[in-house]
């Protein structure tokens, strides 16, 4: 709505007044007195407007973009704040990008690199706008080298021991990834586009890994505790092979997401604020996977059930409840005979699920128990 109240406006107004209007609403962000402003460059930088010649407030605009973002006082001004440095990033000219950008290293590579006593605070605001910087090259294309610097910091702030950007790594690939919960497990519309999704598959994914694997290989029953190198490297898998195309997550990265999935099911028991989109982004992909079929969820039938059996009646998350009963109806549906054996507790958990206290659960639900005695009586016949 904003976007097209100003276009609308610098239509009808003399070319000096459109002008004048688009330059004070820059000066607005930019002075930071009112951090509502944030909300104008986009509109005005990546809208259907005719872009300023002077782009001497490109350097005070990504400053301030920065403040806002990482000062805790200004929390709920953090997503205006993330999308106008963004966009500054997006539609500065070509010759403007390297000097923003060494201005925007000098002001967090220190906080990366976990020095200065930083703050959690300063950690994740630092975590926060790195990642928005880095989407934003991505996003524009060009400046490969560049995205790749920011990618290989983040990345490094996992192999350093005690580092403050370590728990903050999924903050910063969720930035650049958004979780998206869609109801039908289909893809959904991404901030990054596709090639660079893919080309993070190859290059990102498997760092992401080495570290998640090392990690659980030695934590108790695989799973690692909350702040920790290892789960932070998992979340930040999770969510990039969520973000990828289901066709290219369930067949080219299809090792990589049945090891992520499967690990991730051992976390549905944790209840941590930190944890729920993990479980969430972990049952989406297991929807995905039974949904078409793919070999490996008949095979680790054990580890897939019992964790999405005991969470879907008991999970205090409503949506993570959802996920499961999806997932359950998705195997259910392409192989019901392989889970006669989970017949008791399956029944057990469904029969609680109709009782839920969300009725989007209990719809769920309904459809799941249908499913499974529908399917009962077919193996019958």
């Amino acid at each position: 709505p904003l976007r097209r109240l100003l276009a609308a406006l610098c239509a009808q107004l003399p070319e000096a007044a459109a002008a004048a209007l688009r330059r004070g609403a820059l000066d607005a962000a930019v002075e930071g007195k009112e951090p509502g402003a944030l909300a104008l460059p986009p509109a005005m930088l990546l809208g259907n407007l005719r872009p300023l010649a002077d782009w001497s407030f490109g350097q005070p605009l990504l400053q301030a973009a920065c403040r806002a973002a990482s000062d805790p006082s200004r929390a709920a001004y953090e997503p205006l704040a993330l999308e106008a440095l963004e966009a500054t990033l997006v539609a500065s000219p070509q010759d403007k990008v390297e000097t923003l950008l060494g201005d925007f290293r000098k002001a967090f590579e220190p906080v990366l690199r976990g020095g200065g006593g930083s703050s959690a605070e300063e950690a994740r605001g630092a975590a926060r706008c790195w990642a928005a910087a880095g989407g934003a090259l991505l996003r524009r294309g060009g400046f490969t080298a560049a995205a790749d610097k920011f990618m290989k910091a983040l990345l490094s702030a996992l192999e350093e021991r005690d580092a403050p950007l370590t728990p903050f790594v999924p903050v910063a690939f969720q930035v650049m990834m958004p979780p998206s919960f869609e109801s039908g497990g289909t893809d959904v519309a991404t901030k990054l586009p596709p090639l660079a999704l893919q080309q993070l598959s190859r290059t990102v994914l498997p760092s992401l890994l080495t570290v998640a694997k090392a990690a659980a290989s030695s934590a108790p029953s695989g799973v690692c505790p909350s702040g920790s190198a290892g789960k932070a490297a998992l979340e930040s898998a999770v969510t990039l092979l969520a973000a990828l195309p289901t066709e290219v997550s369930c067949a080219d990265c299809q090792e990589e997401m049945r090891w992520c999935t499967l690990t991730g099911l051992r976390y549905l028991k944790e209840d941590a604020p930190d944890g729920r989109i993990l479980a969430t982004q972990v049952l989406q992909l297991l929807v995905r996977a039974a949904r078409r079929g793919t070999a490996w969820v008949e095979d680790d039938l054990a580890s897939v059930v019992q964790p999405i059996v005991a969470a879907c009646a008991t999970h205090p998350v409503p949506l993570v409840r959802l996920g499961c009963l999806q997932a359950l109806k998705s195997m259910t549906e392409k192989s019901q005979g392989h889970m006669l054996s989970f017949k008791r507790p399956i029944e057990q958990a469904l029969r609680k699920s109709v009782e839920d206290k969300k009725r989007e659960v209990r719809l769920l639900a309904v459809a799941c128990l249908n499913s499974w005695h529908c399917g009962l009586t077919a193996e019958r016949v």
